[in-house]
């Protein structure tokens, strides 16, 4: 019987072999749909714009040197799991021993990886994600039976022991932890050292007054003639036009960036009158939750300053259908494209009734139904003047 119970060491009993597999399938099972809906821009379920899940998977910890981290988890869990099926009772003990050490590493990484992140989400972003934290606990488990089941004794004396029994020699065991160390430093200093950029800022070109050569490549003020040097060219920068009374509007215009970009108050959609003296500018999505959250602030100020304030209004859906700089349409940015025609229909019809139907689409934690929305502005401006703005060639200009 002595003999045999040795036999058996370092053999995983089915019991523990069957919960190992059931705790690191539901690790995978959560890495792969957090990965899915990080790589195709998806809303993760139940994780609203600003909650606790939102802001930890949007943070900058939430990558690995730009690659989403739960895609190296799902890689961990699938070697993991593969592992898994090549052991059991039944097993060669030979073949068993082999996998050993890979077992024993990743475990040590399982726990490791679950305490790193979530010390970051307790004491850094300061927010927890179910997802996340579920994902950890199913790694934790599976790690610790790894480890408390691990057969770490040294090679047995005998030649037919040797044959027949799983063990995994000290020293290869303090290989095995040197190597899992190695990884996690790997993974906190790619998390440290590489901050992932969350968006992206292009410059604007300046007006250049010395002529270019032909063979020069132009990126906002810098001219490039490889490979030679960065040259910075001189430039002249139109002046910031202002009316008699001070403010930056001058016959119903202002302008942005030093002249690149010029807005008309009689035209564009404004919150406030057309010949206010100063003017700011306004870039939303009906289905923004920040700019749902701005929008009253926004409303506010210009009541503060009455008509000597007007805010352009412009509609940026974060939609890939109409704005061409979003590759994917995240699921809480649907139909934003529609929204944001519906408020130039209605400005372009009647903009005193504008105001109004941003306060409906503004009004609440999303906005209303599309088909909801699309009755309400047809019945704020009448049908007849609703379905002649709808056929106006302006709105999709101005939404371009």
């Amino acid at each position: 019987m002595s003999d045999r119970r040795k036999d058996r060491e370092g053999k995983l009993a089915l019991g523990l072999l069957v919960l190992l597999r059931l705790a690191i399938l539901g690790a995978l099972v959560i890495s792969v749909y957090l990965a899915w809906t990080s790589l195709s821009g998806k809303a993760v379920a139940g994780c609203g714009a600003d909650s606790n899940c939102d802001k930890v998977l949007h943070s900058r910890w939430g990558y690995w040197f730009g690659l989403p981290v739960s895609v190296v988890a799902l890689l961990l869990d699938v070697a993991v799991l593969a592992l898994t099926f090549r052991m059991g009772p039944q097993r060669d003990a030979a073949a068993q021993r082999k996998l050993w050490p890979a077992l024993f590493s990743a475990s040590i990484i399982l726990i490791g990886a679950a305490i790193w992140f979530t010390a970051l989400q307790a004491l850094v972003i300061r927010s927890f994600c179910p997802f996340c934290m579920t994902a950890h606990a199913l790694g934790v488990l599976a790690g610790l039976i790894i480890l408390f089941n691990a057969p770490v004794r040294a090679v047995p004396e005998r030649p037919w022991q040797q044959e027949k029994q799983v063990y995994l020699p000290p020293r290869v065991a303090r290989n095995c932890i040197v190597a899992a160390l190695v990884m996690l430093a790997l993974l906190v200093g790619g998390q440290t050292l590489h901050h992932q950029k969350l968006f992206a800022v292009q410059s604007v070109p300046e007006r250049v007054t010395r002529p270019i050569p032909t063979n020069a490549v132009v990126t906002s003020n810098l001219v490039t003639n490889a490979p030679s040097p960065i040259v910075i060219t001189q430039t002249i920068v139109p002046p910031i036009l202002t009316n008699a009374l001070g403010g930056n509007v001058v016959d119903h215009r202002f302008q942005i960036y030093r002249g690149m970009f010029q807005f008309d108050l009689r035209e564009e959609p404004i919150i406030g009158s057309s010949d206010a003296s100063y003017a700011m500018l306004s870039l939303f999505d009906y289905t923004c939750h920040h700019c749902r959250v701005t929008h009253p602030l926004l409303v506010q100020a210009q009541r503060t300053f009455s008509n000597k304030l007007a805010i352009a209004s412009l509609p940026m859906p974060l939609d890939s259908s109409c704005n061409y700089t979003v590759r994917r349409t995240p699921l809480a940015h649907s139909n934003a494209c529609h929204y944001a025609r519906l408020g130039l229909i209605v400005w372009r019809a009647n903009k005193e009734k504008h105001a109004a139907l941003a306060e409906f689409l503004f009004t609440g934690e999303k906005p209303p139904p599309i088909e909801t929305a699309f009755n309400y502005a047809r019945s704020l401006v009448g049908p007849e003047k609703f379905d002649r703005s709808m056929c106006d060639p302006w709105v999709p200009q101005a939404l371009a």
